[in-house]
C-alpha cells in the first residue's frame, strides 16, 4: 500500500495542534487562542473539536469490528473521496476507472483533481464488466477503481466473488464505496482488507443512520492508506456537534434498528404497488433505500410529479437507464403520497 501514497505525501509535515500531543481529559487549554466559555445551549462547541476524532473512531471500530487505526472520519464520504485522491494521484498524469451509471461525484472529484475518467460501463445486470476494468487499466496509469455497492441509482449489491475476482487481478487501488451497505442484506467488504492491501472501504452516516445534515463519512484501509490521508486532511474536518451526534447515535442502535426495519418493509410495499400500475414498465430489484422504476415516459412523470409537489430523481439520461426514475424511501405517509400520485400520472 505505500506504493500507493505519493512521495511528496509521505515526506509532507501536515499541520500539527497541542491537541494532537496529548490524550485524556480534565485538561487546561490554554492553547488554541479559544473563547473559554462554553456555550448555554450546546455546551463545549467553543472548543476545537479531538482532530483524530479518537472516541468516534473507537465507537465506529466495535461496530465494524476493524482496528482503530484502520479508520478515518471525514466531512462526508465527499471529502474522503476528495482526500484520497489527493493522496494517491497526480494531476495530469493519472487515471482512474468508474462503471456508469454510477454516483456523480467520482467523475466531479477525479476532474477536479486533474484526472482522466476511463468508463466501464456495467453490464446488463448492472454489474461491473471485470474483464473491461482490468483490460481499460492495462495501459493507463489506472490508480483507482471506483465500484459502488449498492450502486447509485441501480439500487444492486456487487457479489463479493466479483468483487474479489477485480480486486485479486488489479494493481490498482479499488474503493468499494458503501454508502447503502447498511440496507443490503450481505455483508460488508470490509472483511475483505485483510486479505487485500490495494482495498479501501467508504461507508456514511448519511443513509441509514439518519445524520446527512451533519456530513460524516468513513473510510476503512489499511495503516498506511489512513496515514496518508490524515496528513493531508484539515486539522479539524469533523466538528464537535458531528462527533458528539454520531456518538450518541452509535449508543443507541435500538432506534437504528427500527428506522431500518421501516424503510425495508416500505421498500417492498411501495414496489409491490409500483408493479400493480400498468404505466409502470419495470421495477428494479434494490438492496438499498431507493428503487428505480421504468416509465412510458420519465420526463413527462417527473414534471407531473413535481407539480403535486414530490421530487423524485429522473435518471432518464444515465447510461442503460432510459425511461427511469430512482425513488427514495420516504416515510410512510410520504410513500403513500406518491403511490397515489403515480396512480394518477404514470400512464
Amino acid at each position: 500500500m505505500k506504493s500507493y501514497i505519493l512521495p511528496e505525501i509521505k515526506d509532507f509535515q501536515p499541520y500539527s495542534s497541542a491537541r494532537d500531543e496529548f490524550t485524556g481529559g480534565n485538561m487546561v487549554f490554554l492553547d488554541a487562542n479559544e473563547n473559554p466559555f462554553e456555550d448555554t445551549v450546546y455546551g463545549a462547541i467553543n472548543r476545537y473539536p479531538d482532530p483524530d476524532a479518537r472516541e468516534l473512531r473507537s465507537e465506529i471500530a466495535k461496530l465494524r469490528k476493524v482496528n482503530t487505526d484502520h479508520i478515518i472520519v471525514g466531512n462526508g464520504s465527499d471529502e474522503l473521496l476528495d482526500l484520497l485522491l489527493r493522496t494517491t494521484t497526480r494531476a495530469n498524469q493519472d487515471s482512474v476507472v468508474l462503471c456508469s451509471p454510477t454516483y456523480g461525484m467520482y467523475t466531479v472529484l477525479a476532474r477536479l483533481n486533474g484526472l482522466r475518467v476511463i468508463d466501464c460501463p456495467l453490464t446488463g445486470k448492472f454489474l461491473p464488466d471485470h474483464e473491461a476494468i482490468l483490460e481499460a487499466t492495462k495501459n493507463i496509469r489506472a490508480r483507482i477503481i471506483f465500484l459502488c455497492s449498492p450502486n447509485n441509482p441501480t439500487g444492486n449489491i456487487i457479489p463479493v466473488e466479483l468483487l474479489v475476482q477485480i480486486v485479486s487481478q488489479t494493481n490498482a487501488l479499488v474503493v468499494v464505496d458503501e454508502a447503502y451497505i447498511d440496507f443490503a442484506d450481505t455483508p460488508s467488504a470490509i472483511f475483505l482488507l485483510n486479505r487485500f492491501e490495494n482495498l479501501a472501504v467508504l461507508q456514511t452516516f448519511s443513509k441509514a443512520w439518519g445524520l446527512a445534515g451533519l456530513r460524516l463519512g468513513v473510510l476503512f484501509g489499511s495503516t498506511d492508506l489512513t496515514e496518508g490521508i490524515k496528513r493531508v486532511k484539515l486539522p479539524y474536518n469533523v466538528n464537535v456537534l458531528t462527533q458528539r451526534i454520531t456518538l450518541e447515535r452509535l449508543r443507541n442502535i435500538q432506534r437504528f434498528d427500527q428506522e431500518r426495519e421501516v424503510i425495508l418493509k416500505e421498500r417492498t410495499r411501495m414496489q409491490s404497488a409500483c408493479r400493480a400500475l400498468p404505466g409502470i414498465q419495470e421495477v428494479f430489484p434494490s438492496d438499498a433505500n431507493f428503487f428505480l422504476i421504468r416509465v412510458n415516459n420519465a420526463t413527462d412523470t417527473y414534471q407531473a410529479l413535481l407539480k403535486r409537489g414530490i421530487v423524485v430523481r429522473n435518471r432518464t439520461k444515465e447510461p442503460g437507464l432510459s425511461g427511469c426514475l430512482r425513488i427514495s424511501v420516504g416515510t410512510p405517509e410520504e410513500n403513500q403520497l406518491l403511490i397515489n400520485a403515480l396512480k394518477e400520472v404514470a400512464g
